[in-house]
């Protein structure tokens, strides 16, 4: 028996990524304790994936109500 090996080439990864629409803002959230003065938050995102424009119209949203988001 073969002991796992995280960085084994050959390998598959899955994942999911869940939205929840609470997340943009507790993201946005950390963004400002990492870097509390920052004017600008930017975001990349996929508008092709249905999570897309919901995160971030989200992330709009609470930028607005931060005074980050123009």
């Amino acid at each position: 028996m073969q002991a796992w090996r995280p960085l084994h080439p050959g390998g598959n990864v899955t994942s999911i990524t869940p939205y929840l629409d609470v997340l943009p803002a507790k993201q946005l959230e950390l963004a400002r304790e990492v870097v509390p003065g920052a004017a600008t938050v930017g975001n990349l995102g996929n508008m092709n994936d249905p999570k897309g424009p919901p995160q971030r119209q989200g992330l709009e949203e609470a930028g607005r109500i931060n005074s980050i988001c123009r």
